[in-house]
């Protein structure tokens, strides 16, 4: 991948982000109307390629250059990293962290939300490891709708511990406290 490549896809990502309701509203809560607001500056350790992201007002900006007082910086080891970071997924970039191909300077928080954005685009029908995923649900609702499939008991001992027969409390349902219901 080249840094043309990363910069058509970032423009492209720019315009679906800003105009598509679909991904729109993972930058601008349509209820409430509060939106993401990031400034991010990538660039290389010899800072011979520098982009920028701005997310504000709902929409998503991107250029060349630098940015004052960005949110997060990240800085990629050379052009090559740089440019293939739009295709990596947001596991494999705590990997480039820990190899060091990745650093980063500023809010952490911005870096998780930019490696989201951009695993839900381009669509995909699904992920690999989670088969009902769908772009066109946003995290908040596809939290909102979870719901646990198996109940956490330990009734058993395992050593020498003392403990209470249902430490987890696992046998209980919101049904039980109506107060918080």
């Amino acid at each position: 991948a080249s840094l043309a490549v990363l910069q058509l896809g970032l423009q492209l990502m720019s315009w679906s982000f800003s105009h598509l309701p679909k991904f729109r509203k993972e930058i601008k809560n349509p209820i409430t109307s509060e939106s993401f607001s990031s400034k991010i500056q990538m660039t290389t350790r010899k800072q011979d390629a520098n982009i920028f992201i701005q997310f504000a007002n709902g929409k998503m900006k991107v250029g060349m250059g630098k940015i004052d007082h960005p949110d997060i910086t990240m800085i990629y080891r050379n052009t090559d990293f740089l440019a293939q970071s739009i295709s990596t997924p947001p596991d494999k970039t705590l990997d480039l962290i820990l190899t060091g191909d990745l650093c980063f300077i500023g809010n952490l928080a911005h870096l998780a939300k930019f490696s989201y954005l951009s695993s839900i685009f381009p669509p995909k029908k699904a992920l690999p490891m989670s088969p009902s995923f769908s772009p066109s649900i946003s995290i908040t609702e596809k939290v909102a709708q979870f719901k646990p499939t198996q109940q956490l008991k330990l009734n058993r001992k395992v050593d020498m511990v003392k403990f209470l027969s249902d430490p987890y409390l696992g046998s209980y349902t919101i049904d039980d406290f109506p107060h918080l219901k």
